[in-house]
């Protein structure tokens, strides 16, 4: 649903006058209550309905993308990789919603199954909030108080035969499933050798060298060995000395990190300290929540640790060395949340198994390709409002006016501008338009 933003007057009726209400071109001449989009046995599905529900999407989409995309027409780009633009796969996934809705409805008849008192009170609630909370939003995407009525009616009713339908789901679970762990872990990362030494050797011509730590003066001095004689095999492997020095600083620091992890001493702490010298590795520290079922490298070590263990995990894909630490081997929140989140997979896979064959034998749902063919998102909705300062001017020199910047804020230059703008981008997603399979739980939303 919409944010609580008001659509000002002056915008309204801008789009009122376009002749283009909600965005989607109109067909014909034709008014959308007389322009059948599809039929329902013989129940006909006209645009005036079906435009509702587009209006209300196309403006969530465009309200979010605004603010990653900008002016950009995302609604013919392939945004999801499906083969399809975005303003086709909003359209198809509305019209296969309200193909679900109808055959759900059709099927309560049938075998009545009606709202509860307290469900009709709920709906009944929710429509005279809805009327009432944004009457320029309702009228914007051209909803009145009958179609408000009939589509939250239907949508309830289709929501009670969903409850109805995944009634006998299999609930149970064992003591020792879905348990959670929480684990802490330090990543040391092998260095790659030869540009850890170029990089030395760098500095020390430059004349920087001289302020480096000792083991980076070591690096570079195996460096130099290595420039006129070869270095040495390491008896019984084939690893060089520098090699051989690497692995054995790597292995000392997972020792020194594991033992001072279970004396309670903080991993962001003991990061910054072997992070000071970069010779052979690197250290990250981060935290996860663990399941038996995870695709970690480290999963099997650290779902085997009980609180306060601890465990080395060497990655031999990568050389990297983990070393993880149980801070809670019983997470229950988390072991609700995801026995919660499996309830609800199993109530989806019974509801599709059940809907395919109500499917199967409700009325023949049919849709005008013609009429279909002409809805678009050419006419956006959602227009985001030019932000103003309300900084006071003052005088320059020359007698022009410039703006007194805001305390606490700064202008970014460029480049500072684009990574903020990209860093929004990666933080917000794209949000993924509903299925046909989904069905909302809520009675009247």
């Amino acid at each position: 649903m919409k944010s609580s933003k008001m659509w000002s007057a002056a915008l309204l009726a801008a789009l009122l006058a376009a002749g283009s209400l909600g965005g989607c071109t109109q067909l014909e001449q034709k008014p959308d209550s007389e322009t059948v989009l599809a039929t329902f046995g013989k129940d006909k599905i006209t645009m005036d309905y079906v435009r509702v529900l587009l209006n209300e999407t196309q403006y969530e989409y465009e309200e979010l993308f605004s603010s990653i995309y900008g002016l950009q027409d995302f609604w013919k780009e392939d945004l999801y990789g499906n083969g399809s633009t975005m303003q086709d796969t909003v359209i198809s996934g509305t019209i296969a919603a309200i193909r679900q809705t109808k055959v759900l409805n059709d099927y309560a008849k049938k075998n009545n199954i009606a709202l509860t008192e307290s469900q009709n009170e709920l709906l009944e609630s929710a429509i005279e909030k809805r009327l009432s909370e944004d009457p320029e939003y309702n009228e914007l995407v051209g909803l009145t108080e009958e179609m408000a009525r009939t589509i939250y009616t239907e949508n309830a009713v289709a929501n009670a035969v969903y409850l109805n339908l995944i009634a006998d789901v299999d609930k149970t679970v064992g003591d020792d499933e879905f348990i959670r762990k929480d684990i802490t872990y330090v990543r040391i990362s092998p260095t790659d050798l030869e540009e850890a030494t170029e990089a030395a050797t760098e500095a020390a011509e430059s004349g920087t060298g001289e302020a480096e730590s000792e083991a980076v003066s070591e690096t570079v001095t195996a460096a130099g060995a290595e420039e006129t004689e070869a270095e040495p095999e390491t008896e019984g492997t084939d690893l060089s000395a520098e090699e051989q020095a690497q692995s054995e600083a790597i292995e000392a620091a997972a020792e020194d990190i594991r033992e001072r992890l279970e004396n309670g001493e903080d991993a962001s702490v003991l990061v910054s300290e072997y992070n000071a010298d970069g010779t052979y590795f690197t250290v990250t520290q981060s935290t996860t929540t663990l399941s038996d079922t995870s695709t970690y490298v480290y999963t099997e070590a650290g779902y085997a640790l009980a609180t306060g263990e601890t465990a080395i995990f060497p990655d031999e894909n990568t050389g990297a060395v983990y070393v993880l630490l149980c801070t809670n081997d019983n997470d229950t929140e988390a072991r609700e949340s995801a026995i919660h989140t499996e309830i609800q997979n199993r109530e989806a896979a019974l509801f599709t198994e059940k809907y395919a064959d109500i499917e199967k034998a409700s009325p023949k749902f049919t849709v005008d390709e013609d009429v279909l063919a002409k809805i678009s998102f050419d006419t956006p909705l959602y227009v985001k409002e030019e932000e103003t300062s309300t900084a006071p001017e003052i005088e320059t020199e020359d007698g022009t006016a410039d703006a007194v910047p805001e305390i606490g804020t700064e202008a970014l230059t460029e480049e500072e501008s684009e990574k903020e703008t990209e860093a929004e981008t990666e933080e917000e997603g794209a949000k993924e338009p509903e299925t046909e399979a989904e069905t909302e739980e809520s009675a009247a939303e």
